[in-house]
């Protein structure tokens, strides 16, 4: 049972580590629609074991995937990143990197190839028209990234000059102060 969030609502999520296609804990987000590549600003990664975590830092940026989620598996998701102890699950921007530009991440997996920015918007007003309300989670085509700080992307122009529209979405932040195991790229890969 959904605890305080309805089983049948959608909700967009960020992963950046285990939870991404083709990783150990993929299986966790079955029920789970992949919509595409995005980077979260303001973050650096640190590798924590066999897992990565996430803290605050204006300096550094994390590469992802965004999916559509219900409350179940979000639900899930809590008790996978064990949510209040480990991680807290907060909302934030995820820039949306477009699908002729989508970065090196792990493309293995059972998700779709990719999503281009109408197809989510199209997606998020579907689920907010099935269930008869606004969803707190919007897409917004007026804020922007600033992706000029792309560590690792080499020669890779569309992260090295303009901004990438945004998108919110739930990510899990790391609860403890960490120093090492610092992941600059901030691609995970195991």
């Amino acid at each position: 049972m959904s605890r305080g969030i309805g089983l049948y609502d959608m909700h967009t999520v960020f992963v950046y580590g285990t939870l991404k296609r083709g990783f150990r804990l993929h299986q966790n987000m079955k029920d789970a629609r992949f919509l595409g590549q995005g980077i979260l600003s303001g973050y650096r990664m640190h590798r924590i074991t066999w897992y990565p975590a996430i803290l605050p830092d204006a300096d550094f940026q994390v590469f992802g995937e965004l999916f559509q989620v219900n409350g179940s598996t979000l639900d899930i998701l809590d008790d996978v990143e064990d949510r209040g102890i480990l991680y807290e699950r907060v909302v934030e921007r995820i820039g949306l990197i477009p699908h002729g530009n989508q970065v090196g991440l792990n493309d293995a997996g059972d998700g779709e190839a990719g999503a281009d920015k109408a197809s989510i918007k199209k997606h998020l007003a579907d689920a907010e028209a099935r269930h008869g309300q606004t969803s707190d989670l919007k897409y917004s085509d007026s804020k922007s990234v600033n992706s000029d700080r792309s560590p690792g992307l080499g020669s890779n122009s569309m992260h090295q000059s303009g901004a990438l529209e945004e998108i919110q979405a739930f990510v899990y932040v790391y609860l403890h102060p960490l120093e090492e195991g610092l992941i600059s790229s901030g691609i995970f890969e195991e």
